[in-house]
């Protein structure tokens, strides 16, 4: 018990020295690129079925639902409930098709991060 509560004492130290305007700056960056990757597969969304009125909204609330299961559920399984969850919003959409566009932003992402980091 004495090596849990060192521990703890130990972390609560060390959550008392975060600077935390530094940190919300960082979690501000972090919903931006969240919301940048969400209007990128709106956009991809509308294209795949430009008869239909894709909301951004639904969009980003699926997509930050996706994502914060995919950190913490194996095998991507947060991009299942992201299909899932737009496919509950977008009428004569396909399970097929909502993949593909959810490949296909996946796939436009990685290459951006690689051209940015120059990767190849």
């Amino acid at each position: 018990m004495g090596d849990f509560l060192h521990a703890l004492r130990i972390f609560f130290d060390h959550l008392a020295a975060v600077h935390w305007e530094l940190l919300g700056i960082a979690l501000g960056l972090h919903l931006f690129r969240l919301f940048l990757r969400a209007i990128a597969w709106w956009t991809i969304l509308r294209a795949s079925y430009p008869r239909s009125r894709v909301l951004l909204r639904s969009v980003f609330g699926a997509y930050v639902a996706g994502v914060g299961i995919n950190s913490i559920a194996p095998a991507r399984g947060g991009d299942l409930v992201k299909l899932y969850l737009v496919r509950r919003k977008i009428p004569g959409t396909t399970y097929t098709t909502l993949g593909s566009t959810l490949v296909t932003e996946t796939l436009v992402e990685e290459v951006s991060i690689d051209g940015m980091c120059g990767v190849y």
